[in-house]
């Protein structure tokens, strides 16, 4: 993004299939047990890689992330479906206002707003809502993925345990390929987003998956 303007895109197959065709032709690396590691919006990202990149071996959502943007719409006081309809206007003042009252409110909210304009090189808040609602498994494309998946979740993550199925969960059920669902808590220490806690333990678990998959 700082070199050269390129701003985030959700169809990331396009960004690691030129990575893996790079991988697979560098010495020592075994081209059949090529594994993606996805954390925070790479819970996302990566499986929608693996739904359509079949050189994977195996995907890791740590932690798994079903449709992006309702972790932020989650702050808002409008039902997600709409905030998704009426961030795509041409204008709505309304909505700009609602969201900035928001963003007052809360600093996490906030930090997603003014980062994401910058990551996907939209100029305002509304306008990075409805690009990041393109992040989604909506499509179907979590139901293509062929690999073995290991989603991961955190007991308390701040973006996704409040809500009523956990994006986690919900990405877990729609996988129709092998997988494993694994949950951090408060007790390991691991009970927060991406586990920033039990770093340790969560390596370990991902890869003794990892010994037992590829």
């Amino acid at each position: 993004m700082r070199r050269n303007g390129l701003t985030l895109r959700p169809d990331w197959e396009n960004v690691v299939g030129p990575v893996l065709d790079f991988l697979t032709q560098y010495p020592g690396v075994d081209p059949a047990r090529i594994a993606l590691l996805g954390v925070s919006l790479g819970g996302y990202l990566a499986p929608r890689a693996a739904a359509c990149e079949r050189h994977l071996a195996a995907v890791i959502a740590l932690d798994g992330v079903f449709d992006a943007v309702s972790a932020l719409t989650a702050h808002l006081p409008l039902p997600h479906d709409e905030v998704v309809r009426r961030a795509a206007a041409e204008d709505d003042g309304e909505l700009d206002q609602i969201i900035a009252d928001a963003c007052a409110q809360s600093p996490t909210l906030r930090w997603a707003c003014d980062h994401g304009r910058y990551v996907t090189g939209t100029s305002t808040d509304r306008a990075f809502l409805a690009e990041y609602a393109h992040y989604n498994f909506d499509d179907g494309s979590a139901e293509k993925i062929t690999c073995p998946v290991l989603v991961c979740e955190a007991a308390a993550d701040l973006f996704y345990s409040a809500t009523e199925e956990p994006d986690p969960r919900k990405l877990y059920q729609h996988l129709t390929a092998p997988k494993k669902i694994l949950t951090f808590t408060e007790e390991e220490g691991g009970d927060a987003h991406c586990h920033p806690g039990a770093l340790r333990l969560a390596v370990a678990r991902i890869f003794d998956w990892l010994d037992d998959t590829i």
